[in-house]
């Protein structure tokens, strides 16, 4: 063979190699990342809540009433997997309480942390379980941090030994000493660029990997405490935790003892144009049936509208969202606001028929129609 050809030969082998090579790192990607069509996402997005309110609004119960949730979707209690961090040491008593049933208490696992070295181990612990229950078991387990507030001052104070080889409380005084002997009323603790630029990536990156991760493997619920401050109420932790969510539920009591009501708020919602208000008993079954009659009032609206497509078949596995709750158990008041308010029905309550004659109907015109028939006698409480 010529030297030309053998040089030809060689060049058309390294193309070829080339391309199989280039074929194989396509593979590997298909392989390693989940691609998929825009269709095959809906109803699969795993829930991602945070509940924010005062001591004892009952932002822990969300927590501890999540197998209600597993159990209302047909998940057997053996595949059951909640993982808590608590980082306030607050949940226990809710067990007490039997908040969860005693039979499903054994579905949520529990380990508190008391420093930010604890919590960092603590994740990724409760990563790799929840990764090995998806792939094992084929069900969405959750995990869960009890509070964010804590862990917001447990990362600065960590940063403060490591940094400056002393205690967050020790850091705070050095500042106020040196405010005092400056005659200034006060001084920085930290400095927003170069502290806060270490700060905020040492406490975020776990919570950003959480939020990329569970769209494959399990669905999350954080709480996090309320202070008020200059009249208004702020809620503890780091200020972009609200952008890590789909929802943010506000919890709050009115009353006290035995006439003590607990009502929750949905404040931020994606998927959807409206939120709610005053949903009486918050447990997070409850609060899924809202978003799920929510979302069925707004396709009713875009079906009058003509927008509406045929809509595909949705696997039904835990991640997916739960059915479309009917009339019978949630009634709507549409007001002009993005907002919709709801008020559940006691235990057992039902509205008939209502749901199956309803049809495509304008979502103004519901509520008013359910109020027809109570006043004619045709729902029974």
């Amino acid at each position: 063979m010529r030297s030309s050809d053998k040089l030809a030969s060689a060049f058309d082998t390294i193309a070829k190699e080339g391309e199989s090579s280039k074929d194989e790192k396509k593979q590997d990607i298909h392989d390693r990342i989940r691609i998929q069509t825009a269709s095959q996402f809906r109803g699969t997005r795993p829930w991602k809540v945070l509940v924010e309110g005062r001591s004892g609004s009952g932002k822990s119960d969300f927590i501890a009433t999540m197998p209600e949730w597993y159990i209302a979707n047909g998940v057997d209690p053996d595949d059951i997997l909640i993982l808590v961090a608590d980082l306030d040491d607050g949940i226990a008593p809710l067990f007490e309480q039997e908040r969860t049933p005693y039979d499903l208490q054994d579905r949520i696992e529990i380990a508190v942390c008391t420093n930010f070295d604890d919590w960092l181990d603590v994740y990724e612990y409760f990563l790799d379980r929840l990764k090995r229950w998806k792939e094992d078991r084929g069900v969405m387990g959750t995990f869960a941090i009890d509070n964010l507030g804590k862990m917001w001052e447990w990362a600065r104070s960590s940063y403060a030994e490591k940094s400056y080889g002393m205690t967050m409380r020790d850091l705070l005084l050095m500042r106020r000493r040196a405010a005092l002997e400056s005659n200034k009323r006060n001084l920085p603790v930290f400095d927003q660029m170069v502290d806060y630029g270490v700060i905020n990536p040492y406490h975020n990156d776990p919570l950003e990997q959480m939020k990329l991760l569970s769209n494959q493997y399990f669905n999350y619920v954080w709480t996090a405490p309320v202070k008020e401050y200059d009249g208004r109420l702020v809620t503890q932790g780091q200020w972009e935790n609200e952008f890590r969510v789909d929802f943010r539920v506000q919890k709050y009591r009115e009353g006290e003892g035995d006439d003590a009501k607990f009502l929750a708020d949905l404040v931020k919602f994606r998927g959807q144009s409206r939120g709610f208000s005053r949903l009486t008993n918050p447990t997070f079954q409850r609060f899924t049936k809202a978003i799920a009659r929510i979302r069925e009032l707004e396709a009713q609206e875009r079906r009058v509208k003509g927008l509406t497509f045929k809509k595909p078949e949705v696997a039904p596995e835990l991640q997916a969202i739960p059915k479309p709750i009917q009339s019978e158990d949630l009634t709507f008041e549409t007001t002009e606001v993005a907002e919709v308010d709801i008020s559940l029905p006691p235990e057992g309550g039902a509205f008939g028929d209502l749901a199956s004659d309803m049809g495509p109907v304008n979502p103004k015109e519901t509520q008013a129609k359910i109020d027809k028939q109570n006043e004619e006698g045709d729902l029974e409480w």
